[in-house]
């Protein structure tokens, strides 16, 4: 009777490892070195490769589809948000892309949770043509979703040095611009004062919020 020690894998151990060897073979890594790799080591690396160009790629697609709303714009808050929305997604992307280099997702929910970033920047770009308070609501989802990514990668990687100060600075700052934005949506319901108005308000606390969560963390950008 055969020994059940000479059977091989099960056919979707293997399936399974090779489509990973395939997804690291397309994301760049092609030595044989990394093909020889533990399943855990390719596991890492092709999802690693596979979120940062795919997030790449969805970034570049969300600020294109953005432009077809320009004329559907028609109140002068709206150009004024319109523009501010995608100066602040680039300086967004200025800290995220390299953060997410250094804390890559190690589980599928991770993956999840950075396509439901990208999902929100399209919402924070689409609100602009409906109303202010709509626009807030959709800042809210997108640092509420920034605050789970920042936790998860805290509990995944335990930073140190400039890299935790980093993810403690925005865990405590996304809390503090989620209150403010909530204020301002009470404003608006509550209060007479224009969209205009309320608006400029947003801007200046973010990029106040923005400089000096920069400065806690030594680096400095223009927003």
């Amino acid at each position: 009777m055969p020994s059940s020690k000479g059977a091989g894998s099960p056919p979707c151990s293997c399936t399974y490892h090779g489509l990973l060897i395939l997804i690291v073979n397309i994301f760049g890594f092609n030595s044989n070195s990394d093909v020889q790799a533990p399943k855990d080591e390719l596991q890492y690396y092709a999802m690693k490769n596979f979120s940062l160009k795919f997030l790449d790629i969805m970034l570049g697609i969300v600020m294109g589809l953005g432009f077809q709303w320009w004329p559907e714009l028609k109140e002068p808050w709206q150009y004024v948000v319109f523009v501010f929305v995608y100066l602040d997604i680039v300086d967004y992307w200025i800290d995220y892309g390299p953060a997410l280099k250094k804390f890559p997702p190690k589980r599928e929910i991770d993956v999840l949770l950075d396509v439901s970033i990208m999902f929100a920047l399209f919402l924070y770009i689409y609100s602009t043509q409906i109303s202010l308070t709509y626009f807030l609501g959709a800042f809210i989802l997108l640092r509420v979703l920034d605050y789970f990514w920042l936790l998860s990668s805290k509990s995944e990687y335990h930073p140190t040095g400039q890299d935790k100060a980093f993810v403690d600075t925005w865990l405590s700052f996304n809390l503090i611009e989620c209150a403010v934005s909530l204020g301002l949506i009470l404003c608006k319901l509550f209060t007479p004062l224009s969209s205009l108005v309320l608006l400029s308000i947003f801007i200046v606390c973010r990029i106040l919020i923005r400089f000096v969560a920069s400065w806690k963390y030594k680096k400095i950008h223009f927003l």
